[in-house]
């Protein structure tokens, strides 16, 4: 029997659930003509009181996408700070996501010589910073970021930069902090309530990523056994497919996923491979785990399980938004933003 706190938490995550842009919401966003149109129409939801702090002429994609950021981790951290002791644990670890993405665009800005400063990265409140990022950023080097992460979870990263030096592909060192934050994850669920339907729910996010990781690799060259040892745990796949698609050539890796839980993702996976649009990969998968969650969360609307496809969704929606104000400040037709949405 669920606590009376852990009840109100899925009760609240139902009703944060409805301030979530719905399909319709898209539809007439799409059609407006530019982006102050955009804006104005943002204004009546969740987004309007950090968007009026924006002084109009600094209203630009660069700036909203820091709005939708806030709003994005806000909700976040509303639902740690009203959860039960038995999940708060759980929500802090899924939260530090938003730790690893910070710690990838610095590394991303450090592998390509580019400038980066702590107004690029996504606001973290100082309880829930762990990481030092400002001096990440002024560190003179990639490896002397990574000599920063020696102290913390996550010092296992600088046993993989030789490995990195190697190749010179950043994706090594993304797939590594990956890996250990979803082992971190999935070992937390064991003490979820509604363990189960949570673990399922997550297991479909650690193996659509771990398909995107193997098939980036792939596409790069790195070898079988690299791309095996940074490759993840399985959880709906099976070793053994995980095994043979990081030895496989790119257009044999849908065929073996025909034979797992994603047959959907192996099709839409094998047009594009085909067709030669691996840019488009992520978002496939993307659309993948929107489509996945979206049924979990109607199977297990009682289970702590909708809380997770809840932070899931909101996910998505701040890259929508994001798709959709730099497809509007760039000029883009409706249905080539379009394209770039889950929905």
């Amino acid at each position: 029997m669920k606590s009376s706190a852990l009840t109100y938490l899925i009760t609240r995550a139902h009703g944060l659930h409805t301030h979530l842009l719905t399909q319709d919401t898209y539809k007439t966003l799409l059609k407006t003509k530019d982006l102050n149109n955009l804006v104005e129409y943002l204004f009546k939801g969740d987004y309007g009181t950090e968007i009026s702090k924006i002084p109009s002429r600094e209203i630009n994609a660069s700036t909203l996408s820091k709005v939708i950021y806030s709003v994005l981790t806000s909700r976040f951290y509303h639902l740690i700070a009203i959860a039960p002791s038995d999940v708060k644990e759980f929500l802090r670890l899924y939260s530090e996501r938003f730790m690893i993405e910070n710690i990838k665009r610095i590394l991303r800005a450090k592998h390509s010589l580019t400038k980066i400063t702590s107004e690029m990265l996504i606001p973290i409140p100082r309880e829930y910073a762990l990481i030092n990022f400002s001096a990440m950023i002024e560190s003179a080097t990639l490896q002397d970021s990574l000599e920063l992460l020696k102290a913390t979870k996550y010092y296992q990263i600088l046993e993989w930069f030789s490995l990195y030096r190697k190749y010179n592909i950043i994706t090594i060192l993304e797939g590594i902090l990956d890996k250990i934050y979803f082992e971190r994850l999935w070992k937390a669920t064991e003490k979820l309530p509604d363990s189960r339907e949570s673990k399922e729910i997550l297991g479909i996010e650690i193996d659509l990523r771990n398909v995107g990781l193997i098939i980036d690799l792939r596409a790069r060259d790195v070898s079988p056994e690299t791309v095996l040892s940074i490759s993840f745990r399985p959880v709906r796949l099976k070793s053994e497919d995980v095994n043979q698609m990081s030895k496989a050539r790119l257009d044999s890796i849908p065929d073996i996923l025909m034979r797992t839980p994603y047959q959907t993702l192996a099709q839409r996976l094998r047009e594009t491979i085909e067709s030669k649009k691996l840019e488009q990969i992520d978002h496939i998968i993307a659309d993948e785990l929107y489509r996945q969650v979206k049924i979990m969360m109607l199977r297990h609307p009682s289970s702590f399980s909708y809380v997770i496809g809840y932070l899931i969704m909101t996910e998505i929606e701040a890259q929508n938004l994001i798709a959709l104000i730099t497809g509007k400040e760039l000029g883009l037709q409706e249905e080539k933003i379009r394209e770039t949405l889950h929905f």
